[in-house]
């Protein structure tokens, strides 16, 4: 007859068998028809407002000579912070899109590249599509991209001929 320990012990020993000693998973980009809008685009006021506080000018008409980047002018502003938050079918992506193209322009795009940046412990896998449109994942796991090639400080795959290659392998 089998003890209560031998019995606890056995069980225990086949459910760490059971388990793998390195989960692998395994990333690719979301199918971008299923991304969804999850944050409303910011209104007029808003924006106007976060130029004032972004780039100390109440004036949205004229350029400002001093300023530096997206700061010369509120339209050049506009153009980059008029963003809202989107989010994958799974909810593993996150992008900040434009407000300034329709959703089915965006759900349209074709994927560009896959990229793999690697920052102490985080690893940000991103996703490029055309018209700009990026989602990005965030993972504390070890990844790579198989066949990427370096690209600055992150590695980076072409995937305009087949995104079906475009994956991460995280460890």
């Amino acid at each position: 007859m089998i003890s209560k320990f031998s019995l606890t012990v056995l069980s225990i020993t086949a459910i760490l068998l059971a388990q793998p000693v390195w989960a692998e998973s395994i990333y690719t980009c979301p199918d971008i028809t299923q991304v969804r809008q999850v944050a409303d685009c910011p209104t007029e006021k808003a924006l106007e407002k976060m130029f004032f506080s972004t780039c100390g000018s109440r004036d949205t008409k004229k350029e400002n000579p001093h300023a530096k980047g997206f700061c010369k002018t509120y339209a050049m502003f506009k153009q980059v912070k008029n963003t809202a938050l989107w989010e994958s079918a799974d909810g593993e992506y996150l992008g900040y899109v434009t407000c300034n193209m329709p959703a089915e322009k965006i759900k349209a795009g074709k994927l560009v590249s896959m990229s793999l940046l690697q920052r102490g412990r985080m690893d940000k896998i991103t996703c490029s599509y055309e018209e700009g449109t990026i989602f990005t994942l965030r993972t504390r796991q070890t990844c790579t991209i198989p066949n990427a090639k370096p690209k600055g400080m992150q590695m980076s795959m072409d995937c305009t001929a087949d995104g079906s290659e475009c994956k991460a392998i995280c460890k």
